[in-house]
């Protein structure tokens, strides 16, 4: 029996040994746990701290950017107003000048009308094609004057150019009228 009593004191001590380190594996499952939260719980805070700067950061940028834009847009708004300004007042002193110079072609051709009435034969019909060449040309700078101020912005150089030509093809209407004399 006393071989019986040391197997079962050597089964409890054993029994009580691995219980005893099933407690400690168990104490330390429990510490391995908190440290795990522990730890989950920093990275957790670290992670919101970084997000929060990134976000800050962020803002920071986003705001300096729009900021910018801003600026950007009002710089380019006041360039479009300053050249729309300068289009319209190319534009009037354009139609004033082609008024004026029309007015002096007119008076001129006129002028030469007069003198011409005393014509006859093949003078005054080579005078009266001329007379209606200048008519012609009169009309179409007429014409081109009227749609200056109507011609949009981005075709005005072609629409001043245009009436240029025609004041030209005027100008040397009214001279050969006046070849006549």
């Amino acid at each position: 029996m006393k071989a019986i009593q040391r197997m079962a004191t050597v089964t409890v001590g054993t029994t009580l040994a691995l219980g005893l380190v099933a407690c400690s594996q168990k104490n330390d499952l429990s510490k391995n746990l908190a440290s795990a939260e522990s730890r989950l719980t920093s990275a957790q805070v670290d992670a919101r701290k970084n997000v929060n700067s990134v976000d800050a950061q962020y803002g920071e940028d986003r705001s300096a950017a729009v900021t910018r834009g801003q600026h950007d847009v009002a710089d380019a708004q006041r360039d479009v107003s300053d050249a729309k300004s300068a289009i319209a007042q190319d534009r009037q002193s354009v139609a004033n000048s082609a008024r004026t110079r029309i007015d002096i072609l007119d008076s001129t051709a006129n002028q030469y009308k007069k003198k011409a009435q005393s014509f006859q034969g093949d003078k005054k019909v080579a005078f009266d094609t001329e007379w209606t060449k200048y008519q012609s040309s009169r009309g179409e700078a007429q014409s081109k004057l009227n749609a200056l101020n109507s011609a949009p912005n981005d075709s005005w150089t072609t629409a001043r150019e245009g009436l240029k030509s025609s004041l030209s093809s005027l100008g040397t209407a009214v001279d050969n009228l006046g070849k006549f004399f």
